[in-house]
């Protein structure tokens, strides 16, 4: 699975500009932190512990958690709670993680490192969400908050709050919006019954879809539609939406267009402004052979 090269598209209209989105590709969660056993391991709980330590320097991260986990079984010792949650982080199971942490702190009240640990809890609480964005188009690229993400299939880092992806294929578009939560891992699966056809895919960050009419057409956002060349501006989702025109060539030849129209939306409790003020990105889509 790909990860993340970020590349950007022109910013064309004028509004202002709100800052891009913040994702990337996934981080290693870093070098393990061992704690060794003690005299106070029974002989059972010590086997164990040790091919759990074996396992875990060979790089068998399942196999060392399982083992901890036995030994665990036959002596509740804090130094395996602590390895056997180290193993957890170094998989990436932060929720798992955290509880096991948890544990560790509660059967050594009195640890050295109850700050460090504490600490590193709070961290992991706050691990940015990861989305995978994939479907049945393979040709299909994957743009997040209107920044190209690159060929689908994609497994991003995101920050926490609110995020638009688009999967745009040769054949295929499909849109969504959604809400991510530190900790949080989801998959955004696109498929054939998205099929869409045209030279431009109209999208944007605002909380609203549907469609308006202008002089010179009928218009909807999020859409896949056919456009002959040419400058178009319109009022998207009416006059009293954004505070300036949404504007943008379409060029000649082959290919997808893709326009998205970016604006800054006041939070929960914010007083609404009279219009958003808009800008406008706009990329020419390549599709991967």
């Amino acid at each position: 699975m790909r990860t993340l090269s970020l590349a950007t598209g022109v910013l064309l209209a004028t509004g202002v500009a709100t800052a891009g989105p913040t994702f990337g590709p996934l981080p290693r969660p870093g070098p393990p932190i061992r704690k060794p056993a003690s005299v106070s391991y029974t002989a059972d709980a010590l086997g164990e512990f040790a091919e759990a330590s074996r396992a875990d320097k060979a790089g068998d991260l399942g196999e060392a958690e399982t083992r901890y986990r036995r030994s665990l079984e036959q002596d509740k010792q804090a130094n395996t709670l602590y390895n056997q949650a180290d193993v957890l982080r170094r998989m990436e199971r932060y929720k798992d993680a955290i509880e096991i942490y948890g544990k560790y702190l509660e059967a050594a009240p009195d640890a050295s490192d109850r700050g460090e640990v504490e600490q590193l809890i709070e961290r992991l609480r706050q691990t940015p969400p990861v989305v995978t964005v994939d479907g049945e188009d393979p040709r299909a690229v994957v743009f997040v908050d209107g920044v190209l993400a690159g060929p689908s299939p994609q497994t991003l880092q995101l920050t926490a709050g609110r995020h638009t992806i688009d999967r745009i294929g040769p054949g295929s578009f499909q849109h969504d919006a959604m809400m991510f939560k530190p900790l949080e891992r989801r998959r955004f699966q696109s498929t054939a019954r998205k099929a869409a056809e045209g030279n431009v895919v109209l999208s944007s960050s605002v909380q609203r879809s549907g469609g308006w009419n202008d002089d010179q057409r009928a218009w909807r956002s999020p859409e896949r539609f056919t456009l002959a060349p040419g400058h178009y501006e319109t009022r998207m989702f009416g006059p009293n939406m954004f505070c300036n025109p949404i504007a943008f060539d379409v060029p000649k030849g082959d290919g997808v267009l893709f326009v998205f129209v970016e604006a800054a939306e006041p939070g929960d409790g914010e007083p609404r402004p009279r219009c958003l003020a808009a800008t406008v990105r706009v990329k020419k889509v390549s599709f991967p052979p």
